[in-house]
């Protein structure tokens, strides 16, 4: 998954013709953060990773003087939603009983 984000980096100042402004430590806290997320270890795929770093890298882009720890703290970005919610499942499970 890092190569995947560095490449999508690469490409993203490619095409918007900037120099990356995220080095190693970015990525690595990147995706910690993506990977710590509640239900990540069952429900995270590749498609929320890309698509949540690419929101992440158009927001840094548009907003300079913002920092990756700002942007992942700050309401304005929020982590893709996928899989089922605790409540989901939880429901599923409502009349078992031991």
């Amino acid at each position: 998954m890092y190569i995947l984000v560095e490449k999508l980096l690469d490409i993203h100042a490619q095409l918007f013709g900037y120099t990356p402004g995220l080095g190693h430590e970015e990525l690595v806290y990147f995706l910690t953060v993506e990977y710590n997320r509640v239900g990540a270890e069952t429900h995270i795929t590749p498609r929320e990773i890309i698509r949540d770093f690419i929101e992440l890298v158009n927001i840094l882009h548009q907003n300079p003087d913002k920092t990756l720890a700002g942007v992942l703290g700050d309401n304005s970005f929020e982590m893709a939603k996928g899989g089922l919610s605790d409540e989901d499942i939880h429901s599923e499970f409502k009349e078992f009983e031991v």
